[in-house]
């Protein structure tokens, strides 16, 4: 994924703002590590496979850790609301 242009905001459908770029770059990158309880429903992110995804992507993982569990409660607040 390329970096946003330099004015800040990586333009598109879903703007991104730069200081969050890696967040959404790791979001991305961890999008097979979803875990869903005994009822099938996504229950959360395994935190291990999404720290083996930020090192295989070189992104840091203590730096963006809290945005991205900020963006796993957005992603469970959408699925809960379906």
């Amino acid at each position: 994924m390329p970096a946003p242009p330099a004015d800040g905001n990586s333009g598109g459908p879903y703007p991104v703002i730069r200081e969050n770029w890696d967040a959404v770059r790791l979001l991305l990158a961890s999008q097979s590590q979803w875990r869903r309880g005994p009822s099938g429903h996504i229950v959360g992110l395994d935190y291990a496979g999404c720290r083996a995804a930020a090192k295989g992507a070189g992104i840091g993982w203590r730096k963006n850790f809290e945005k991205l569990r900020i963006a796993e409660a957005v992603v469970l607040e959408e699925v809960d609301r379906r």
